[in-house]
Order: C-alpha cells, then sequence, then structure tokens
C-alpha cells in the first residue's frame, strides 16, 4: 500500500505523527477500496487487492517519476 508514503508526504520523519497517520490512511486507503471494488462489478464484486493497485499504482508511478 502507499499509505506511508502518503503519510510521510504530510507529516514528515515525525515518528509520534508518522505512524498513527499511516496506520490511519492505510485502513481508509482499503476500506475505499473495498467500497469501490462491490460497487463497480456485479454480483461478485472486484477483490480489495486489485483495487488498491489501481488505487495506487498511479501514486507510486508519481513518486517513481519525480526523483
Amino acid at each position: 500500500m502507499r499509505g506511508p508514503h502518503i503519510a510521510k508526504a504530510l507529516v514528515g520523519s515525525r515518528n509520534q505523527l508518522y505512524i498513527p497517520v499511516a496506520i490511519l490512511i492505510g485502513g481508509w486507503m482499503l476500506l475505499l477500496a473495498d467500497t469501490i471494488g462491490h460497487n463497480l462489478a456485479d454480483p461478485d464484486g472486484i477483490t480489495a487487492g486489485i483495487m488498491v493497485a489501481l488505487i495506487g499504482a498511479p501514486y507510486f508511478v508519481y513518486l517513481l517519476l519525480k526523483k
């Protein structure tokens, strides 16, 4: 998941904030991916892992191209 990368961009390297924010963002991303996956395709939906990859891949490519 890209939660830790997003958290690092938001709060920097302050560990007291970084770890809780990374946990929350990771959980929210998984919940969002599961919700989108269940609502996109009927009746079975799309698995959360595939949706996480689709949501997180563009941000990962952005991080690669930024450096």
